[in-house]
């Protein structure tokens, strides 16, 4: 029974991190055409000279210090969090490091029994140590988790607890080693996901209307469609929520259709696709939470929060410059 629920936790954290990841940039553009949250812009990463602060830089300086001690001073059930850093990496080459297209960090609250989603906007404007200003994402490039990690606590003011690396290959294998889900779509889904790309692999776009048995390629496909309506009637990303739903309800639904032996082994299969800093007994103690967690029940939330960052450039770089005011909103969402 021990394992049964060990890798039944394995699944419902997984999910999690499938729901973070198929919310990234889209095969055709951004998730909001008028939105800089999916700047497709290449991201250009390069080394920075040190450079000397300047009268207003001190003064930036000495205003963020004094957030910083008015918003620890007020930070509260610390304890009672815990928070992951999901990365989505987008690497064609094994032997270097790749883009960290995907920045979020899950919040547990073992109290109050809540899950928090954050996505953090890669282009932001951050101090990355021994990097000087640069965009957030350019910290995984220059230092890979540990970095990112340093950079988000240091410039948001919020503990990370543990990580989890993820892509896209990996639940595809997750999906295909249940045996794959079964699905409902629409005629226009089928159309488009016959001729668009979002089905990477030509030999799968073969859905037809009605339950269609999807396996990880497939699957992975649908969730991500946006410019097609749902079955709900649901557009864009409200479409796309909704098949992510029915994708992560079909994972759950499958999962608790295995044997005892298969579970054992796509649990195993969910782990060792994951690189995480995260053990079997770490994602035990979570399972009070997961074990009954609801979709619906997810709260979902984007830093910078809408008017409250600008567009600016930066070293030839196009940037996002939040307000100082989104990390005091994001620690009410975190610690309340």
């Amino acid at each position: 029974m021990k394992k049964i629920k060990i890798a039944f936790s394995l699944i419902l954290f997984t999910s999690l991190c499938f729901l973070v990841f198929v919310s990234r940039n889209e095969v055709f553009g951004s998730s909001d055409k008028n939105s800089v949250a999916d700047n497709t812009e290449e991201t250009s990463f390069y080394e920075t000279e040190e450079t000397v602060l300047t009268e207003e830089d001190l003064k930036e300086k000495e205003e963020f210090e004094e957030l910083q001690k008015q918003i620890i001073d007020n930070r509260k059930n610390v304890s009672d969090i815990t928070n992951i850093l999901l990365l989505g990496e987008e690497n064609m080459d094994e032997n270097v490091r790749g883009r960290s297209d995907l920045i979020m960090v899950v919040s547990l609250n073992n109290k109050t029994k809540s899950v928090k989603m954050i996505s953090f906007l890669r282009d932001m404007l951050v101090d990355i140590d021994g990097h000087n200003k640069n965009k957030l994402n350019s910290a995984y490039a220059f230092g890979g988790v540990d970095l990112l990690k340093d950079t988000l606590e240091k410039n948001f003011l919020i503990n990370i607890d543990y990580y989890a690396k993820v892509n896209f290959d990996d639940f595809e294998k997750i999906i295909d080693a249940l045996g794959g889900i079964d699905i409902y779509i629409t005629e226009e889904e089928s159309k488009y996901l016959n001729i668009s790309n979002y089905i990477s692999n030509e030999l799968y776009r073969t859905t037809v209307p009605g339950i269609n048995h999807f396996n990880g390629n497939q699957a992975l496909g649908f969730s991500r469609v946006r410019y097609v309506q749902a079955s709900d009637g649901e557009l864009y990303d409200f479409g796309r929520t909704y098949r992510q739903r029915m994708v992560m309800n079909a994972i759950y639904s499958k999962f608790k259709e295995q044997s005892f032996v298969n579970m054992l082994k796509v649990g195993n299969s969910i782990f060792s696709n994951l690189d995480t800093d995260i053990n079997y007994l770490d994602v035990l103690s979570m399972l009070s939470i997961l074990k009954d967690l609801n979709l619906e029940d997810i709260e979902t939330y984007r830093i910078p929060m809408d008017g409250k960052f600008t567009d600016d450039t930066y070293e030839n770089m196009s940037v996002l410059i939040y307000d100082k005011s989104n990390i005091e909103e994001l620690n009410k969402i975190i610690y309340g």
